[in-house]
């Protein structure tokens, strides 16, 4: 079978972006009305637990990732036996992957208190708290969660974001009136796990409308269970590797510095985390695609892709990078308050950190597509260690400015330089890595300008009122846009990337 790939990513990116509003307007409210209704100290705990129940999903170690690149192959040959063996297996471990989260967790339940640091919310026990996170935690993977891989290996993501979408909208609004009712805690907390079950319950159904021919049942190779577990093991360390970078700031901050720093650290994380998701929606949608173009089509064809790609989605990167600089400040005032803001300083390392983020993801997305988590395994593994020494040490020195620079050295150096080469060396295998390094700097070097005039036009607005926010807004879409398009108008991967995504957006071609 032969995915519609243009088709599947049209459709993808548009379901993923209304996934992407509703997940960044919904915690938005709900962040609100907790700072608001009970305070930050809550705020802290809830995103405590979230970042140590994130490091137990590394029990999961990456098996459903391995599946999906697992049934690209047999989707492309019509091999429906397979797919359905691939199905079974992963419903067992799943199963098992469940239960090893659930008595891991409980085995931790003894040492919750040494992970908050000073005195928690009066007349909260952190351990009941804690147990309702490990439920949610344990429930995500039972109750039919393994079906989600179906869908996502024939690039309809938008099926799966569309149970995420109900669920979280039954969550937040459920959530928020609990909350506004009763301003008790523990009520709060208690719909997460039934919004899970919500959510596996919707996912299944849609699964077995759209492909009902799919059940668990056979069994796979010898041979395919050892490239599975070759596969998953590269990912066991990638999967550290991100769990640490997104969860070990929190734990640390909570850990050293409190909860109510653990709080506002997190409010301007979240916004970074909202617009990632938003540029994310491109790279989600696109990665079977991609996937089904690899075993398909040719190096060549997939490189001129790859830089294609890589521009415009850095042009999108630096725009809202530019945003982030000119806007998180006076955003984060109206919302929260002058007392939960923390210094420029801080906004300029979050811009830093968006940014890089953002510089290997098209390298990341062509690694995921063509499977090459067993070679990124020393890279993820690197990143991971120097990332947890620099967090501990760096945060007795510079504290908050510690805990993002201990994560900045590793992102750059050893996540996006040494690890965007890793799909040069072992897929595209030509000598062209080096121009890809220089049309990042240069990216990188009009990103800053951008950053400079922008900034430099909206610091003749100061006041912190909405009208304000609302003209740094415009000239945050004109100068920046503006900025690119003088630089890069008369270039050849312009006007070759300006085509070639014209064509797609006019196509009715499935086809790539």
């Amino acid at each position: 079978m032969i995915i519609k790939r243009t088709k599947n990513a049209k459709r993808n990116i548009k379901v993923g972006i209304l996934r992407t509003v509703i997940d960044t307007v919904l915690p938005f409210l709900c962040r609100t009305a907790v700072i608001y209704v009970l305070g930050a100290e809550y705020l802290g705990l809830s995103s405590m637990f979230n970042a140590l129940l994130q490091m137990l999903n590394l029990t999961e170690l990456g098996f459903g990732s391995a599946i999906v690149y697992a049934m690209y192959k047999p989707i492309a040959e019509d091999d429906d036996s397979q797919i359905c063996a691939l199905l079974n297996l992963f419903r067992r471990i799943y199963r098992i992957v469940g239960i090893v989260i659930l008595c891991i967790g409980v085995c931790l339940l003894p040492f919750i208190r040494y992970f908050v640091k000073g005195d928690t919310p009066a007349h909260i026990n952190i351990h009941y708290v804690y147990l309702v996170y490990l439920i949610n935690t344990t429930l995500s993977y039972w109750a039919l969660a393994y079906k989600s891989v179906i869908p996502l290996a024939f690039q309809r993501g938008d099926l799966v974001s569309i149970g995420y979408a109900v669920s979280d909208l039954f969550q937040i609004a459920v959530q928020v009136a609990v909350l506004i009712l009763t301003r008790n805690y523990y009520y709060f907390i208690i719909v997460l796990p039934f919004a899970t079950l919500l959510h596996n319950l919707i996912v299944s159904f849609v699964v077995d409308r759209y492909y009902p021919q799919y059940q668990c049942e056979g069994t796979v190779s010898a041979g395919c269970i050892a490239e599975i577990k070759k596969r998953v093991s590269g990912l066991l360390v990638q999967n550290i590797c991100y769990t640490t970078r997104n969860s070990m700031d929190s734990i640390c901050i909570s850990a050293f510095l409190g909860l109510a720093l653990t709080a506002m650290y997190n409010n301007y994380f979240c916004i970074i985390y909202a617009l990632g998701k938003f540029c994310g929606v491109i790279g989600s949608a696109i990665t079977a695609g991609i996937g089904n173009s690899i075993a398909i089509d040719g190096v060549e064809h997939n490189y001129r892709i790859l830089q294609k790609l890589d521009f415009l989605y850095m042009w999108i990167a630096g725009w809202s990078g530019v945003c982030l600089l000119c806007l998180f400040q006076p955003f984060m005032e109206l919302w929260m308050g002058r007392e939960l803001l923390l210094p420029f300083g801080v906004v300029v390392c979050f811009v830093l950190y968006y940014y890089i983020l953002r510089m290997g993801e098209m390298c990341s997305v062509f690694n995921n597509a063509a499977g090459l988590w067993w070679e990124n395994r020393i890279r993820a593994m690197t990143e991971a260690v120097i990332n947890i020494v620099l967090n501990m040490i760096l945060v007795h020195v510079w504290g908050i400015y510690g805990i993002i620079w201990g994560t900045l050295v590793p992102l750059f150096f050893v996540s996006q330089i040494y690890g965007s080469s890793i799909i040069f060396r072992f897929y595209f295998r030509n000598k062209k890595y080096r121009r890809y390094l220089l049309s990042h700097l240069k990216y990188f070097l009009t990103f800053v300008l951008a950053c400079a005039i922008t900034l430099t036009a909206c610091s003749a607005f100061k006041s912190d009122n909405i009208r304000v926010l609302i003209v740094r807004s415009i000239l945050c879409i004109i100068l920046p846009n503006l900025v690119f398009y003088i630089i890069y108008r008369r270039t050849d991967i312009y006007r070759e990337s300006i085509q070639w995504l014209s064509d797609k957006l006019r196509s009715n071609n499935d086809q790539d």
